[in-house]
């Protein structure tokens, strides 16, 4: 059994230590000896103690096995100082140029690529590294010069040959990286020297996908304009195409997509349409592009499952754009839906309307503005569901179907207000606006806070 290490020992013996070794060492003792400072100082990027220890005879050629077995040219790819490598390159290093080692087996070009050594790494290419070799992720040099921005460089290892198709462990070729980037001259380059638009990593996610969730407007375009499927899905439930990516993000995007021919009614496996995600993301914008694009306004869902604001979850048949905003009290995309025309009183598979899906979630913040968009719109409050209940009887999630209003509650001006404005029905407005407020530990002044619906 070796005994153990203590290098607290030699503490204050180094000038000592140095004497011996210098004045005692055969030339081949002293080169090796010094091969452990060289390989740290390499590797730190300090090029002045590198040097000069090359300079007073340490070995820099091949066949050294340091930290994680890596070699002296790896280390100083590592440190990234282009003169050191260059410098090894001409002691030997090029016998190890495409040696891979350590646990991600990888190359001396792999590690001044991840490291962002742009100047090592365009040394070693020049001497020769193989751009395709491939670590335990699967990724090539081409893919760590893409992942970093280098994209010049990874030009030139395109040039030299480098593989553009290969994918990684989770099947993303360096188009996928590419697409991150915003830089629509170096996609259309590769796209040019041949890579593929249609190959999907093992998520199903395309480049385009990539693209549009960075945000890479030109970068879509010319992916789109190089073949690329504008409606193609990944994720559970198909729910991600591009359309729906791009809502929240980019209306350019948007309208890019739709120019190419992104089919603005295509449902996912739950029968969502872009629609009906803009309606949960609350985007009034994104609703009116959706809509002149022709979108459908009562396109309604599969079976789905909506959590609510305090993590509760209900199930739904059939849901329209309209109940999905009116679930969340998304009132900017309720206002936005209704004013192009969604109908108020739609019904789901079990005869749920909005103002039902209001009720179903009055205890949450939001509750009182969205009810009331709704019955300026009109509303209808008496509708019953196929279980015989109206929108009134789920407020708070009792049941009080059948309960008289009594005397009207001193609930504030506002509500009064509210009421009188929509014309109809002011009796039953004024006690349906205190039951959300009773429900929701609401005051009748905080409507006042996000002044979305006031305009209404």
């Amino acid at each position: 059994m070796a005994a153990k290490e203590d290098r607290t020992a030699l503490k204050g013996l180094e000038k000592r230590l140095f004497k011996l070794v210098s004045e005692k060492a055969t030339s081949a003792q002293w080169s090796e000896w010094l091969r452990a400072p060289l390989e740290h100082a390499v590797a730190e990027g300090d090029k002045d103690l590198a040097l000069t220890l090359l300079k007073a005879g340490a070995n820099g050629g091949s066949g050294w096995e340091g930290c994680n077995d890596r070699t002296l040219l790896q280390a100083a790819a590592e440190g990234g100082n282009e003169e050191v490598v260059s410098t090894l390159l001409g002691k030997g290093g090029l016998e190890e140029i495409d040696v891979a080692s350590g646990d991600q087996d990888r190359t001396a070009l792999h590690r001044a690529l991840i490291g962002g050594h742009t100047g090592a790494a365009r040394a070693l290419m020049v001497a020769g590294s193989d751009t395709s070799l491939l670590d335990t992720e699967k990724r090539s040099a081409l893919h760590y010069a893409i992942r970093g921005g280098h994209l010049q460089l990874a030009g030139d290892a395109i040039i030299g040959g480098a593989n553009l198709k290969a994918k990684d462990v989770i099947g993303d070729t360096p188009l996928h990286f590419a697409a991150a980037h915003d830089d629509d001259k170096f996609v259309s380059t590769i796209l040019r020297t041949g890579a593929r638009v249609d190959r999907p990593n093992r998520e199903g996610k395309y480049p385009l996908h990539v693209a549009v969730e960075c945000d890479r407007l030109t970068v879509a375009e010319a992916l789109l304009t190089a073949g690329a499927d504008p409606n193609v899905r990944f994720g559970k439930s198909k729910i991600y195409s591009p359309l729906f990516l791009a809502v929240g993000r980019s209306l350019a995007t948007m309208r890019v997509l739709l120019q190419h021919g992104a089919n603005v009614n295509s449902p996912d496996d739950l029968g969502f349409t872009a629609l009906h995600w803009a309606a949960d993301f609350d985007a009034s914008a994104e609703i009116d592009v959706l809509v002149e694009a022709g979108a459908d306004l009562e396109a309604s869902s599969s079976s789905v499952h909506l959590k609510d604001k305090i993590g509760g979850i209900n199930s739904f048949v059939g849901i329209t754009l309209l109940h999905v905003a009116a679930y969340f009290h998304n009132c900017v995309a309720m206002a936005a839906l209704l004013r192009n025309g969604a109908n108020v009183d739609a019904e789901s598979d079990n005869g749920l309307t909005p103002l039902h899906m209001v009720g179903k979630t009055s205890f949450s913040f939001g509750s009182v503005e969205a009810a009331d968009l709704l019955l300026r719109w009109d509303a209808d409050e008496t509708t019953t569901d196929h279980d015989g209940r109206t929108p009134k009887a789920q407020v708070g999630g009792e049941e009080v179907a059948g309960l008289e209003p009594g005397p009207v509650p001193a609930v504030g001006v506002e509500v009064v207000v509210r009421a009188e404005v929509a014309g109809t029905a002011i009796y039953w407005r004024a006690w349906w606006s205190w039951r959300m407020m009773k429900f929701s530990g609401r005051s009748s002044h905080s409507c006042e806070r996000r002044g979305m619906c006031s305009a209404m």
